[in-house]
């Protein structure tokens, strides 16, 4: 299998069908890619497999605010930025780890916060604060 930064025009078929198939299994919405998502995923590198595209997207849904998937959502700008900096600090690097950890946790657990808190070993108040610093919007029921 080609690796995906050499699929061309490919790499928009496969993420518009792993976007359909996240968002069912996490029970949100997705109308497609805006056209500088499309953009956005034709220009960046895809060092990864597409495992590493599926991630993005599940990502992407959680954070995604409407049905439409922008570039800001996919956040390759700071995924390609974070690889090629060497000076990231441990700071910056356990916020990262915290921001994809909290989005990890609202996937796996469909965006229930309660589940996700569990999931997090944190209160659901501390999951709030933790996502509010993040940008991170949590679904109220």
């Amino acid at each position: 299998m080609r690796p995906l930064r050499n699929r061309g025009d490919d790499i928009v078929l496969l993420a518009d069908h792993f976007a359909r198939k996240v968002s069912s299994e996490v029970n949100r919405p997705f109308e497609g890619l805006q056209s500088e998502a499309i953009a956005a995923l034709r220009r960046y590198g895809w060092p990864g497999n597409v495992g590493e595209l599926i991630a993005v997207l599940q990502r992407a849904i959680v954070v995604a605010e409407g049905p439409w998937l922008s570039a800001a959502n996919l956040g390759l700008g700071g995924l390609a930025a974070a690889r090629t900096s060497k000076r990231a600090t441990l700071a910056q690097a356990r916020n990262e780890a915290e921001a994809e950890s909290i989005r990890r946790a609202l996937i796996l657990s469909d965006a229930n916060v309660c589940r996700a808190a569990k999931l997090l070993g944190v209160s659901r108040n501390i999951l709030y604060r933790l996502a509010e610093r993040h940008s991170i919007t949590l679904r109220t029921s």
